[in-house]
């Protein structure tokens, strides 16, 4: 994806990706930790059911069993938390950062970028509130497409 083409997805996402944001530090704080039980349940439906029992006596390799298990389950509840904390913090960063290359802009145009982009106000809402033309908005909003497509090409 072109970073032109990447700002605008940004743009028009930001309120998605914002509510994404909430959504999964909601998953986070009520985080349902996967008990053992519900581990053995998932891997004994995995396994191959025509596998013959050798012998009908428990072994001593149950409590070995069960501490894997236990091992396993603590492993996939880790991992599925800091799934959630990646892509939280990662989406963080992606609006912070555009938060700032548009606050770096020029007053006109970040009012643009801001009111359409952000805010969803429409094209004609725009028109009056900024006292501009149809043809100075579309050239603000695109100057500042380009300008933020600048930024983030070189870094900032």
């Amino acid at each position: 994806m072109e970073m032109r083409e990447y700002i605008i997805y940004l743009l028009e996402n930001y309120n998605k990706i914002s509510c994404d944001i909430k959504q999964l530090q909601f998953e986070l704080e009520t985080f349902q930790n996967l008990l053992p039980e519900e581990m053995i349940e998932s891997m004994s439906f995995s396994s191959n059911f025509e596998r013959k029992a050798h012998s009908c006596s428990l072994s001593d390799k149950t409590s070995t069993i069960a501490i894997i298990y236990e091992k396993l389950s603590q492993r996939v509840n880790k991992e599925a938390e800091e799934e959630i904390i990646k892509k939280i913090k990662a989406s963080k960063y992606e609006l912070g950062k555009l938060d700032y290359c548009i606050d770096r802009l020029d007053p006109k145009i970040k009012d643009v970028i801001k009111g359409y982009y952000l805010d969803k106000k429409s094209w004609g809402h725009l028109k009056g509130e900024l006292f501009m033309s149809d043809s100075v908005l579309n050239r603000n909003r695109k100057k500042g497409i380009d300008k933020l497509a600048e930024m983030y090409s070189i870094g900032i």
